[in-house]
């Protein structure tokens, strides 16, 4: 067996975490500003951001949303036939797999009972997928429903699914009258979670004030005792008419903290900044106390003041908001609804 040095060890574990941070930094860094999306849908708890066309539309009533996005989301794999114009979704688990075909109310739902047997049941519901601006559209509930999810709609009208694998975690965690209650997803799993959020202390803004606003960790030890926080990606959303962003800092209890890796985009949505950054394994800077781990910096372009707050999203780049953890030469990150709270009040900052 070849012994390593533990100089050259050291190198080998920095380029292959830098190497995974790069995959994520490299997509943030070339993909550009986009227009606010119209928020329809959330997925266990997170909600699904549409920044490219086409957003979900309403047709006779029933949500449409491009397939693929939302079902991957869910744990589900999809596949298109251009010939048959076909689209077939396979459950997470493998269990269900659900066929359907463009213009067509038809819905064919396989479940396995074995690897060599599925029943079959056919369901003809009153809409159909149809194809918008080149993208395959489907009417939500219909194929949620036949995963095993269910869907609700708030009284905005946003609809919030609710996962076969969320559903059956939610059982196991909180009893059988989990679901009957409609716990919310992340306020049932806030206590045992790390959490992030924002803070500010300036008070009578006036036009022309620097602003620094601070993204926060806390209860670190709860699920990842002895792992050190390594990094962030974040997105605050905040009010351009009345601020514009500067830029930000990384920072720890000692005051700045410069991270191995960073990228920000000041309009990553129409109204939100999303900044990436990442340490080094082993680093002075990595941390595992809670606090301040980051500042963004405003100014104000009026005395009007405005709001800010943290974003629950899921975009085509993945989480807006993730942390991410080392335990000695390891790296990893959570994001998902049992994973990681995410703080969404809104800040008033006058």
């Amino acid at each position: 067996m070849i012994k390593l040095s533990k100089i050259l060890l050291e190198e080998i574990i920095m380029k292959k975490f830098l190497l995974f941070s790069l995959t994520a930094l490299a997509a943030f860094l070339f993909t550009f500003s986009a227009f606010a999306a119209d928020i329809a849908v959330k997925v266990d708890g997170r909600t699904i951001t549409f920044r490219e066309d086409p957003k979900p539309v309403v047709l006779s009533d029933r949500t449409y949303v491009p397939v693929r996005r939302v079902l991957e989301r869910m744990g589900a794999r999809v596949a298109w036939d251009g010939e048959t114009r076909t689209v077939t979704v396979t459950s997470y688990d493998n269990i269900k797999m659900v066929v359907l075909t463009i213009d067509s109310p038809e819905i064919i739902v396989y479940t396995f009972t074995s690897v060599l047997h599925a029943d079959k049941d056919t369901v003809i519901s009153d809409v159909s997928p149809i194809i918008l601006d080149d993208r395959t559209m489907l009417p939500i509930r219909v194929i949620a429903e036949a995963l095993g999810a269910d869907v609700e709609y708030d009284e905005s009208g946003i609809a919030e699914i609710t996962t076969y694998q969320a559903k059956t975690a939610l059982k196991e965690t909180f009893g059988e009258d989990a679901l009957k209650d409609k716990i919310d997803l992340a306020d049932a799993y806030s206590e045992n979670l790390p959490k992030i959020s924002l803070s500010c202390d300036a008070k009578d803004i006036k036009e022309g004030d620097e602003i620094s606003v601070y993204v926060h960790i806390s209860d670190l030890e709860t699920s990842h005792s002895g792992a050190s926080f390594s990094g962030l990606t974040t997105t605050v959303f905040y009010d351009t008419e009345n601020f514009s962003y500067d830029g930000f800092t990384c920072i720890d209890k000692n005051g700045e903290a410069p991270p191995a890796l960073s990228a920000d985009n000041a309009l990553f949505y129409e109204n939100g900044a999303k900044i990436v950054y990442i340490y080094t394994p082993g680093s002075e800077y990595v941390q595992k106390e809670d606090g301040a781990v980051l500042k963004l910096t405003f100014t104000a372009l009026s005395d009007k003041g405005g709001l800010f707050s943290l974003s629950d999203g899921v975009s085509e780049l993945g989480y807006d908001n993730e942390v991410i953890f080392s335990s000695g030469d390891n790296a990893y990150s959570i994001a998902r609804y049992d994973e990681l709270f995410v703080d969404t009040s809104e800040l008033s900052v006058r």
